[in-house]
């Protein structure tokens, strides 16, 4: 989600007002989606500053929310790209799928940053670098740190911040599952080694002696050498 809806959802509460709290937000999202992220954050505080909540209507409405976004284009940016042409076009999702089957891919599963480094991915069309992957990790270890912090408020902002940690946290462990990430190679049992083979390299360990058993022969040769012969 955005960072307008993400700041309504934390002054205003989670939308159960909706019959579908998901799909309200997806549609939102699917309206101002395109505008720029200044654009949104001077939305927001607009919307935070003049809307009085009430029982009927605790969120502006979406023609209120798409009206300050209107409002805020002229002085703080222009429109972005529609979605579909721009990073989430059918192909930038396909191409963060791709690279995340990738070896660093598997990196962010097992250490729980593999959400961001889709995301990144899906926004540059490529694998970051070591400094983009450093942003990275400390972004999923606030994140972390955060909705620890979250689970502790045992108030209605609190409970709409938990709600949607939990969303993110099930799309992290979505993007860890094995469908997305490379394939581990499997190790070639003796079974499935031709019978050729095996005698062959049996046949070299014969003829090649180790280093330990060459050290050996050596050592027992000088030492044979140094003695005195018996006559």
């Amino acid at each position: 989600m955005n960072i307008l809806i993400r700041r309504l959802a934390t002054v205003f509460g989670h939308p159960d007002f909706a019959d579908d709290p998901k799909a309200y937000l997806d549609e939102l999202n699917r309206l101002i989606g395109h505008y720029s992220e200044p654009v949104l954050e001077h939305a927001a505080n607009q919307l935070i500053r003049e809307h009085t909540p009430t029982q009927r209507n605790p969120w502006p409405s979406p023609a209120t929310i798409a009206k300050a976004c209107a409002a805020a284009l002229p002085t703080w940016g222009v429109a972005r790209p529609t979605a579909a042409a721009g990073e989430w076009s059918k192909e930038s999702v396909a191409k963060a799928y791709d690279l995340l089957k990738s070896p660093m891919g598997r990196v962010a599963a097992n250490e729980g940053w593999v959400l961001g480094l889709w995301d990144f991915c899906r926004k540059n069309g490529r694998l970051p670098d070591r400094k983009e992957v450093g942003r990275i990790k400390d972004g999923a270890q606030g994140f972390d740190k955060s909705f620890a912090e979250a689970t502790r408020i045992k108030t209605q902002i609190g409970d709409a911040l938990v709600r949607l940690g939990e969303t993110m946290l099930a799309r992290r462990h979505k993007l860890a599952q094995p469908r997305h990430l490379p394939r581990r190679r499997r190790r070639r049992s003796l079974s499935s080694t031709p019978p050729s083979m095996l005698v062959s390299a049996q046949s070299r360990r014969l003829r090649s002696p180790s280093t330990a058993s060459c050290r050996r022969i050596v050592k027992a040769s000088t030492t044979a050498s140094a003695q005195p012969s018996r006559r």
